[in-house]
């Protein structure tokens, strides 16, 4: 079968890779076309990234924007931009859902768990006795329910920043929310599944949970939420972007992307000694054999979600890395 370039030269036309390069910048000027900033914000790129205009009319390669200042550039940049609104909306009422039936949850088991007491014992008082009424069953879901309750708020904030305009300004501050955020659900997970994991490889395995147990995994997950956000000032991301979700945590995709490697690997490797444990013991408290099954699911789940959210960040920044040539 003859080349392209073959089947070029035989009906007297230039190869198909001369034809390529020479419109190389015509190409280039499509792409950019797709954003068509309006003039301010052609200010404010070159302001945050550097870089003049040429003197064609086209912008240094990635470093500034074509002015367009007649209505039809504005309708097309209107045009393009809905579409982008439209799924910028559908993120934001998604994070809503999320957060009702995060939010549903929590105050179910907290209701349950207070009622089931209180019939129990009718002496019991919540200022005494605190959160004492919640079973091992019951903990992990409450806690995961509470941190998608604060991921989604801060998802739902993050969007609404992008319903005005393709690009905007203050990404810095929003990204900086972010990337704690994205690691609330996975840090929870892999931390109580290490948790469960050191009870489970003790002499006697699942006993019940000492008393600063909770207490010691939530200071540990706050101090890794702690690292992250700051982290984001010593790699401060850009104060102009476009802003879409996971635009804004887009310089640390590498990192978040080892990130949920590492934690879909231990948890991994924690599903198969927990459920390993739970097969091969049958002396163990019902109560905690059920704390421990639920685990088993909730690690399986996160396994998947986790190893969902990697190839993502893996895919995004291929993608943004991608040569143009």
């Amino acid at each position: 079968m003859p080349s392209y370039d073959a089947y070029d030269l035989h009906l007297n036309q230039p190869p198909l890779r001369q034809v390529l390069t020479e419109n190389r910048a015509e190409m280039e000027s499509m792409l950019w076309d797709l954003l068509v900033p309006r003039e301010d914000e052609a200010d404010l790129w070159r302001r945050q990234f550097g870089g003049d205009l040429n003197g064609d009319g086209r912008p240094d390669r990635f470093s500034g924007f074509r002015l367009q200042g007649n209505s039809s550039r504005r309708l097309a940049a209107e045009l393009k931009f809905a579409p982008a609104k439209s799924i910028r909306t559908s993120t934001i009422i998604l994070s809503v859902f999320n957060i009702i039936a995060a939010l549903a949850t929590a105050v179910g088991i907290l209701w349950d768990g207070y009622a089931r007491e209180k019939r129990n014992n009718e002496k019991f008082r919540f200022r005494t006795a605190g959160f004492s009424f919640i079973g091992p069953a019951e903990t992990f879901p409450l806690v995961l329910s509470c941190g998608i309750v604060i991921q989604g708020i801060v998802f739902a904030v993050a969007q609404s920043t992008g319903l005005e305009a393709l690009l905007v300004v203050g990404c810095t501050i929003t990204s900086q929310l972010m990337l704690p955020a994205v690691f609330i659900a996975p840090y929870i997970h892999l931390i109580f599944g290490l948790e469960i994991t050191l009870r489970a490889l003790k002499r006697q395995p699942f006993m019940p949970k000492g008393k600063w147990a909770v207490t010691i995994c939530l200071a540990t997950i706050g101090i890794m939420l702690a690292v992250s956000y700051i982290i984001t000032h010593f790699i401060r991301p850009p104060n102009f972007c476009f802003a879409s979700l996971f635009f804004f945590v887009e310089p640390y995709a590498t990192g978040a992307f080892v990130i949920f490697l590492i934690i879909a690997v231990v948890l991994t490797c924690s599903t198969v000694v927990v459920f390993l444990k739970l097969h091969r013991n049958s002396m163990i408290d019902s109560t905690e054999r059920v704390a421990a099954s639920r685990m088993v699911y909730y690690m399986v789940v996160a396994v998947i979600s986790t190893v969902s959210l990697g190839a993502h960040a893996c895919r995004f920044r291929r993608t943004l890395l991608t040569p143009f040539s």
